[in-house]
């Protein structure tokens, strides 16, 4: 498991935290220190001090700063993926959709009578009729 050295000095997290100055670091070990000091009978000493002394020194800490960049650009990565992913399957099912109301249409059509050509023939024949007594020029 990957200690957060930042939420151990009560910074900020993540990429905040290495935007943060030394001085910020320093302010905040010290901070903490008065109240987790070990003479008050605290365990979380140890830790506090730890994290101070990886931060302070600038090589450990562009370790850990790389380290907290890295984890940061996989999860936009992942977070990215995802969406893409999800709008695959989002288009996926629209075109299924749109395949199974083409086909239910292309059934409808198939199972309907022929009801147009009967209607034309009797409009015709009507047409015709009116026509010739004169009713219709």
């Amino acid at each position: 498991m990957e200690v957060d050295h930042y939420a151990i000095l009560g910074l900020p997290s993540g990429v905040q935290g290495t935007k943060l100055s030394l001085q910020e670091i320093k302010k905040a070990y010290e901070s903490k220190a008065l109240k987790l000091h070990p003479d008050k009978t605290h365990m979380n000493f140890q830790r506090l001090q730890n994290s101070y002394e990886i931060l302070k020194d600038t090589k450990t800490r562009k370790a850990c700063d790389d380290r907290v960049r890295a984890k940061h650009e996989e999860v936009l990565l992942r977070e990215k993926m995802r969406k893409k992913r999800e709008l695959a399957e989002e288009k996926a099912q629209e075109e299924e959709e749109r395949k199974n109301v083409k086909m239910r249409a292309e059934m409808k059509k198939k199972n309907e009578p022929e009801v147009d050509t009967d209607l034309d023939f009797i409009l015709n024949v009507t047409l015709v009729l009116l026509v010739s007594l004169g009713i219709f020029n």
